[in-house]
């Protein structure tokens, strides 16, 4: 049962402008004119029934399939340009400046997106399917939408309306060729099956094109290419005359190298605050030049702009200071734990990207073959619909579930002298939503609209740095302090004692290779409770990682950073809306929403940490430069000096730097009898440990919480003429 006030129907007009206030004030005034060239009227849902944009009291766009292929449009940001107070990003839109807050696996848009009236949670999934082929429309709702399109869209709504199948039989086949091997093939093919009961419509797109960022590494292709294929298969089944089933299904699936997600690029503008690729330091950072040395480049202090002196730290001596008076850290020379993976890299091969001066020929990379993005996605609509003289009765169901998986090279160099710096995510999404929607009139001037919605979601997210290559077993070999083995250092930590008379808690430490599930585990087990910051942490000796530390999802043999998250949200709501059509040119809208939000999540953390007070710690730090530390921490013999560690007293630098004599116990640096300075070893030695002792971290931190929300939307309606529509509304979202 679709109502429409056929005395404000007008039969074209050239465009509305619909102005709305923001949230939680009343509207501006807004005017649809039609002058004396008509263009043919688009008809949307925007209020959940069909009318006429003209006929509409919504600040909105509408895009109908004529426009989208006249216009050449592909994707999401090619509609940018034509939908008012509106910016769209590569996964996300923001409306009048409301979007997505954050894009945290948690986090909502602020701009809610369907696709055949089903929301979807990503934008970017819904707007991209098939290059927006075989859309009948796309219309773009501005302002709060919280009665009828409740979740999520304080910021307004997107609706994408796929084609339903056709009467009579219809093909059509478009292909688009262009350079960078671009090549673009959909086509349609709808009909009837049995005639006036059942039709169908199949559709399919496939688009490609080659890299346009050019690799000159031997590894991969180059890099921002396209491969893109969508399937659709839709029927409508019509038993009678007034009752409507409608399914549609598609498979997509996307595969691509490509220039990074939102943040990130391949390509090096700048290094360590140098516009030049770094390949002589072993690691990054800066610090205050000695008095009576030349410095390394003089910097501006940032209050004062006095000039600042610095040279480069030194790598595995210089690492986070002692204590200072007020018990805190000076980072002012502290330094990363991973290395600068360029190091030792051919300059030739170290591309920088110039900004000021660039032509395309300057877009040039060096990877080791990664930068691979993939989409899997499939969907499914189901409408049914029951439409009687006075009321219609709708039922839609929505299923949709994607995975999407990269693989990045993060040190963005093909350089393999330390190994990689690699970066892998893993994403699924599932939905299921359900909803039942009732419109009646009450008596000849009062049309209702009332339903329910019932929606969940869940989402899995693996985020996982690691080095697969490793040569000095950085990350995928155990690691003890100097001498120390990890299990002696691992003994130590678990017998120490942590009680506090007043808040006791379990010793957190660990003499075991720890996992991303080993603190859940422990807090389920009643071993570990919850910490003051809500989580359960465990640590112990790191134990080296060859592909055990994530039990889930793909092997990565050397991960040293992990973070495995997941979410359900349970989504209810009720809503009504009613119009009382007052006489022919006035009407007054009213309507309510109730709406429940409910997320369970939990968050698992996986990473090597180097604590720089283990080893200023008296007793860690004497047995870690002996060559008997056994021994002596068992009361069996003498202390004896590590022969290497006695030989570094000689370098004045290493003498007072605990940081320095641990990595020289360890055979990781040694004394260069040339110049008698301390100096990493090299490839062929342990790994120069930057800040302190390495300990592995597993975090386990349970969330959840709920909300719910009463909004409502007032909207009155002036129409002075045919074609003319004045409207004032206040909506809440």
């Amino acid at each position: 049962m679709n109502r429409t006030r056929h005395d404000r129907r007008v039969r074209a007009v050239p465009g509305v402008l619909l102005v709305s206030a923001g949230l939680l004030v009343p509207a501006a005034t807004a005017i649809a004119q039609q002058p004396s060239r008509q263009i043919e009227e688009i008809m949307v849902t925007a209020e959940r029934r069909q009318a006429s944009v003209s006929d509409t009291s919504i600040s909105m766009s509408a895009f109908d399939s004529d426009f989208l292929s006249d216009f050449g449009m592909r994707n999401q940001e090619d509609l940018q340009n034509y939908i008012p107070a509106t910016t769209i990003q590569p996964y996300d839109i923001t409306i009048r400046g409301v979007g997505r807050a954050a894009r945290t696996l948690g986090g909502d848009p602020g701009v809610s997106t369907y696709f055949n009236g089903v929301y979807s949670e990503d934008f970017g999934i819904a707007s991209t399917e098939g290059g927006l082929f075989d859309l009948e429309r796309i219309e773009v709702l501005r302002g709060p939408q919280g009665t009828l399109y409740g979740r999520n869209a304080v910021g307004g709504a997107v609706n994408f309306i796929s084609k339903r199948p056709t009467d009579h039989y219809e093909t059509e086949i478009q292909a688009t060729a262009g350079n960078f091997g671009t090549f673009e093939f959909s086509g349609i093919l709808s009909g009837p099956i049995i005639k006036d009961v059942l039709r169908a419509r199949g559709s399919f797109t496939h688009r490609e094109r080659d890299g346009y960022i050019k690799d000159t590494s031997p590894f991969g292709d180059d890099i921002n290419d396209l491969d893109d294929r969508n399937f659709a298969l839709a029927l409508e089944f019509t038993p009678t005359e007034n009752l409507t089933f409608y399914v549609r299904a598609n498979d997509r699936r996307a595969d691509r190298r490509f220039n990074g997600g939102d943040g990130t690029f391949p390509i090096v503008i700048s290094q360590n605050g140098e516009p030049m690729r770094d390949t002589t330091n072993l690691a990054f950072g800066w610090r205050p030049t000695p008095e009576g040395q030349t410095p390394d480049r003089v910097f501006s202090h940032p209050v004062t702009g006095a000039a600042v002196n610095a040279s480069r730290i030194r790598p595995g001596i210089d690492s986070n200071s002692p204590l200072n008076e007020e018990g805190m850290r000076d980072s002012t020379t502290a330094t990363s734990t991973t290395p600068n993976y360029a190091f030792g890299f051919d300059p030739a091969r170290a591309h920088v990207f110039d900004v000021k001066n660039t032509s395309a020929d300057d877009l040039l990379v060096d990877t080791n073959g990664q930068y691979r993005e993939q989409f899997d996605h499939n969907a499914v609509q189901f409408a049914a619909n029951w439409d009687r003289e006075t009321w219609g009765l709708q039922y839609t169901f929505g299923y949709s579930d994607f995975l999407y998986q990269r693989l990045t090279d993060e040190d963005k160099t093909g350089n393999t002298l330390l190994g990689s710096h690699d970066f892998y995510v893993n994403q699924k999404n599932y939905n299921w939503q359900h909803e039942v929607q009732i419109n009646f009139n009450i008596g000849d001037n009062v049309n209702v609209t009332a339903g329910g919605f019932l929606y969940r979601s869940v989402i899995d997210q693996r985020l996982d740095l690691h080095d697969p290559i490793d040569v000095q077993g950085r990350y995928q070999d155990g690691a003890g302090i100097g001498t120390l083995s990890p299990q002696l250092v691992g003994a130590f930590l678990e017998g120490a004692d942590f009680s506090d008379d007043e808040d006791p808690i379990a010793n957190p430490f660990r003499n075991e290779q720890l996992d991303i599930f080993s603190a859940k585990a422990a807090f389920l087990s009643g071993q570990q409770p919850l910490s003051i910051n809500g989580s359960t942490q465990l640590f112990a000796p790191w134990f080296g990682d060859r592909g055990t530390a994530l039990r889930q999802g793909i092997e990565t043999d050397g991960t040293f950073f992990a973070w495995d998250n997941s979410v359900t949200t349970d989504a209810q709501a009720f809503f009504a809306q009613g119009t009382w059509d007052i006489n022919d040119q006035w009407a007054l809208t009213a309507g309510v929403r109730y709406a429940k939000d409910k997320k369970d999540g939990q968050e698992r953390l996986f990473t090597v940490l180097e604590v720089p007070s283990l080893i200023e710690a008296d007793a860690l730090g004497g047995l870690m430069l002996l060559d008997n530390p056994l021994e002596v921490a068992l009361g069996l013999g003498a202390p004896v000096l590590n022969p290497n560690v006695a030989q570094a007293f000689a370098d004045p630098a290493c003498a007072t730097s605990q940081l320095c004599l641990m990595n020289v116990a360890g055979g990781a640096m040694a004394l260069d009898p040339e110049d008698m300075q301390v100096k990493p070893i090299g490839p062929e030695g342990a790994a120069v440990r930057f800040n302190g002792a390495p300990l592995a971290l597993s975090s386990y931190l349970p969330l959840k919480d709920s909300w719910d929300v009463w909004t409502w939307r007032v909207n009155l309606d002036y129409t002075p003429s045919p074609g003319h529509l004045v409207y004032a509304s206040a909506t809440t979202g």
